[in-house]
């Protein structure tokens, strides 16, 4: 009888041990397939933000050329709106501007170095040709500079 029961518990411990892996591997597979899926949608969120960048960058260009005259238009009024709701709408889903000012230090994992100019700076930003983004942790575009040597 004793043997009967020593052979029933070791494949009861059997049966436990197996689930009890059985378990551990199935949470390990939902944790790797959150992990995924996150991934997933930061990844085709960076994609979206990319191809909306350039209208940003050409909204940005267009306005900065306009007269103190012309940004008195309504209609230039409603495109300087516009403007805002774009780069509302990029900062809710958590896009940063990055900081490339005039005079500022130049770091290489924030800023591509386009062009550079001599003169007294020690790598300092001389001036900003384009700006870059982040979302979160994610560097999307370097600020593109020019560098004063």
């Amino acid at each position: 009888m004793k043997k009967k029961n020593n052979l029933h518990k070791q494949q009861l411990d059997e049966l436990k041990a197996g689930w009890q892996r059985c378990q551990a591997e199935f949470d390990n597979f939902r944790r790797r397939t959150e992990e995924e899926k996150t991934k997933w949608h930061h990844d085709a969120q960076a994609d979206v933000i990319l191809q909306i960048l350039p209208v940003v960058d050409n909204f940005e260009l267009a306005l900065t050329h306009l007269s103190d005259k012309q940004k008195e238009d309504p209609t230039v009024q409603g495109i300087f709106h516009i403007q805002a709701q774009l780069e509302a709408a990029l900062h809710n889903m958590g896009v940063e501007k990055i900081k490339a000012s005039v005079g500022g230090q130049f770091d290489p994992a924030l800023h591509e170095a386009v062009d550079s100019t001599a003169g007294k700076g020690g790598t300092v930003i001389d001036s900003v040709v384009q700006h870059g983004y982040r979302l979160g942790d994610t560097i999307l575009r370097p600020s593109k500079v020019v560098v004063r040597l």
